[in-house]
């Protein structure tokens, strides 16, 4: 059914102009960064790394998954798309 769809827009795309194009975007995130938000949290966090001590950040009951350090997540691998100008993009 999805390739189908991809089908009848490409063939569709080729009439009408396009106003916006993307093509091949990518996202990803490395797991384990220091990234809190304020540089006082930041660097107490780096400080409890370097010790080798938990997460300060944690709530209490949490449990730490183990270091991810490096690790990288994929939001968007390899995505194209073109939107024609008498088209309607909503959230």
């Amino acid at each position: 059914m999805a390739k189908e769809f991809r089908k009848i827009c490409l063939i569709r795309g080729k009439n009408m102009s396009t106003v916006i194009s993307v093509e091949h975007l990518s996202k990803t995130y490395r797991l384990g960064q220091i990234g809190t938000g304020t540089f006082s949290r930041d660097l107490e966090l780096w400080w409890a790394k370097m010790r080798g001590k938990p997460n300060p950040m944690l709530r209490i009951g949490e449990k730490d998954h183990g270091n991810r350090d490096g690790e990288e997540l994929w939001a968007l691998r390899d995505v194209s798309f073109a939107v024609a100008g008498s088209k309607v993009v909503v959230k």
